[in-house]
């Protein structure tokens, strides 16, 4: 779980930009617009493709404006979804948007775990773009990334800002590719990366 100094920087970020962009992939931190999160989104959920079991339920940990659940409706809608946030201004904007499938809870995985049901696949987009200024970023990432594991039954999909880039936004948070394999490693022996879909991005599949 975010600590406390950490999680009012956060809420006061995303406050900030929703003020400046209103509803907009800009407001979550990402660029490219709506084609490029609707990409984002579609190589995040090709986990599928390495999970024997059919897909029914998805958890969206750091949902936003719960968008994946637009995504999943469309090309998925035997599938049912959850979002959970830390930020009620996003979730709010979720619940108007999708107001009767969409379900939204705020608080954090380990503050919701009663609420909500196990899914079968937790879906991670954004959550771990931001530095961290009171605790180790990695051990963060480590921990949550174990928790969505744990919590889930066939598997996880997280994505990450590359460090193989020339630029790095001021307090963006940039995950080495090999220490994000490192991590996987680290909780199971069943880790894929994807590193071939967007040239700031990569994701990686962490299977049970």
């Amino acid at each position: 779980m975010i600590n406390s100094k950490d999680r009012e920087s956060y809420l006061k970020r995303y406050d900030q930009r929703l003020e400046i962009y209103g509803y907009d992939p800009r407001a979550l931190g990402w660029g490219g617009g709506k084609e490029r999160q609707r990409l984002r989104f579609r190589k995040l959920f090709e986990i599928s493709r390495f999970i024997d079991e059919k897909i029914t339920s998805v958890l969206d940990v750091g949902c936003g404006f719960g968008d994946f659940y637009e995504f999943i409706a469309l090309d998925y809608n035997e599938v049912s979804y959850h979002g959970l946030d830390i930020n009620e201004n996003l979730l709010n904007i979720a619940s108007e948007k999708y107001p009767r499938e969409g379900r939204f809870t705020l608080g954090t995985l380990s503050e919701c775990k009663s609420k909500i049901s196990r899914p079968d696949v937790v879906i991670e987009s954004g959550m771990f773009n931001a530095k961290l200024e009171h605790e180790s970023q990695i051990e963060y990432v480590k921990n949550s990334v174990r928790e969505m594991y744990e919590f889930c039954k066939f598997g996880v999909a997280a994505d990450f800002m590359t460090d193989r880039v020339d630029w790095v936004a001021d307090g963006a948070f940039h995950l080495k590719p090999d220490l994000a394999l490192e991590i996987g490693f680290g909780i199971t022996k069943k880790v894929i990366l994807r590193h071939d879909y967007l040239p700031y991005e990569y994701c990686i599949y962490l299977l049970k």
